[in-house]
């Protein structure tokens, strides 16, 4: 497997990159309206995407903005797509049982 069984450990994607990303957008004039420009991260995996949110948020440099086309109800689209919730995300949450959730107004319901 390419991502990592707990956490960030073996992680590809750092603080460190993320800063980097961060002082690269800050050095940008600007970038569809928005000052500094936009980094967009896209992954199947909730749990990685909560956990690169979570980074994003750590460095206070970067913020996340609202969709047009938000999730309301995450469980909802496992329903309509799979039927069932995917193996990784159940024990994802069976070890962190009040996780975030990757839903709400700065979560993409379509793909970007």
């Amino acid at each position: 497997s390419q991502l990592p069984s707990e956490g960030a450990v073996g992680f590809m994607v750092t603080t460190k990159l993320l800063q980097n990303i961060s002082d690269l957008l800050c050095n940008n004039k600007s970038c569809c309206g928005i000052q500094g420009g936009l980094f967009i991260f896209q992954t199947k995996c909730e749990d990685v995407a909560v956990n690169i949110k979570q980074l994003c948020e750590s460095l206070e440099s970067l913020e996340c903005v609202q969709c047009k086309k938000y999730i309301i109800d995450i469980e909802r689209i496992y329903e309509h797509k799979a039927r069932v919730r995917p193996k990784r995300v159940d024990d994802w949450l069976d070890a962190n049982p009040s996780a975030e959730r990757a839903e709400g107004e700065v979560w993409s319901s379509v793909p970007l």
